[in-house]
C-alpha cells in the first residue's frame, strides 16, 4: 500500500469507474432550464428588456454514452490487470530483497568467526613467537595485515548487507527500522 505506483494505478481504477457512471447518464434525457435578462434593441430605435427563460432536452438519437461506457468499461479492466501485475511484481521484488538480506546478515556473521576471531589469535601467536625471538618482524606484520584484510572484507559484507537493506526499504516503499 506504501508503493506510489500501485496506489497511483488505483487511483486510475477509482477515475474510470468515475468516468463510466458519468457516460453511463448520457442514456437519459437531463434537461436543462435557464433564466436571465434580455435586452434587444428593435428595428424603431427603441431598447427593450425582459426576463427570458428556456427549457432544453437533449434527444439521445447519435449520442447514448454506450461507447464511452464500453471504452471505461475496458480501461478498468486493462488497469485491474495492471494492478494485479505491480501486486504480483512487488511481492516477488520484496520476497527476494528479504531473502538477499537474510543471505548477507549470515554471510556477515559467519565472516566474523571465520576470518576475526582467528585473525586475532594469529596475531597474539606472532606476538609472543616474536617477544620470545622465535619470529621476525615481517610475521608480526603479516599477521596484522591479515587481521586489516579480515576488516575490510567485514566492512564490504556490511556494506553489501546495507545495500540489500536499502532494495527492500525501496521494494517495500517506505523505510524501515530494522537495521537502523
Amino acid at each position: 500500500n506504501t508503493r506510489l505506483d500501485l496506489r497511483a494505478e488505483r487511483k486510475s481504477l477509482a477515475r474510470y469507474e468515475a468516468e463510466e457512471r458519468a457516460a453511463g447518464r448520457l442514456k437519459k434525457a437531463e434537461p436543462s432550464i435557464s433564466a436571465g435578462y434580455k435586452r434587444a434593441d428593435t428595428s424603431h430605435g427603441v431598447t427593450a428588456n425582459g426576463v427570458v427563460f428556456s427549457l432544453s432536452v437533449p434527444l439521445q438519437v447519435f449520442n447514448d454514452g454506450r461507447y464511452e461506457v464500453a471504452r471505461y468499461a475496458a480501461e478498468q479492466e486493462r488497469v485491474r490487470a495492471r494492478i494485479a501485475l505491480l501486486e504480483r511484481e512487488i511481492k516477488t521484488e520484496v520476497e527476494g530483497a528479504m531473502a538477499t538480506v537474510e543471505l548477507r546478515r549470515k554471510a556477515s556473521a559467519s565472516l566474523e568467526t571465520e576470518l576475526a576471531q582467528p585473525a586475532e589469535e594469529l596475531i597474539r601467536i606472532a606476538r609472543v613467537a616474536y617477544d620470545e625471538g622465535e619470529a621476525g618482524v615481517l610475521e608480526v606484520l603479516d599477521a596484522l595485515r591479515l587481521r586489516r584484510n579480515a576488516g575490510l572484507k567485514k566492512l564490504e559484507m556490511d556494506a553489501a548487507l546495507r545495500e540489500a537493506f536499502l532494495e527492500l526499504e525501496r521494494a517495500v516503499g517506505e523505510e524501515l527500522e530494522v537495521l537502523r
